[in-house]
């Protein structure tokens, strides 16, 4: 399988398996990818569940020996995984990243994501980086 085309559907499952297998370069790029094939694929977003995506980006970010670009990167795909992909609350992922993250830090997800719509597309950029630092701040204990 290769992800290229007019099809990519299965890229997911691809691009997880690299995530958690590849050094920071690739792993940033992955995280880019993937929330692009998400975006309006239902098929995609049924992969990135189905080999544990949400798992695999959770364990990357939380972990305090990733370098902190990638947990930054990770925050940033959380926020728009959320305020993108899944916007629905309540659905089972909404439940999983509490599971993995904490009620703190998923809150700040949900809530981080509502923000920045109506802002220029590089204040956005800007606001988004900022919440991602808060997300990967509220990891960490004080």
């Amino acid at each position: 399988m290769h992800c290229s085309g007019p099809q990519v559907q299965g890229c997911a499952g691809v691009l997880l398996n690299i995530l958690a297998s590849r050094g920071p370069t690739e792993q940033g790029v992955c995280l880019d990818a993937l929330i692009s094939l998400m975006l309006d694929s239902p098929s995609n977003q049924i992969d990135f569940e189905e080999y544990s995506g949400l798992e695999k980006v959770a364990e990357l970010l939380k972990d305090v020996q990733v370098e902190e670009h990638i947990r930054l990167k990770c925050g940033e795909f959380l926020l728009l995984l959320i305020g993108h992909v899944y916007v629905k609350e309540n659905t089972p992922i909404h439940e999983q990243m509490r599971n993995l993250l904490g009620e703190q830090c998923a809150s700040l997800i949900w809530a981080a994501s509502r923000f920045g719509s109506t802002l220029d597309a590089d204040q956005r950029q800007m606001a988004l980086q900022i919440q991602a630092r808060r997300v990967v701040e509220s990891l960490e204990p004080y």
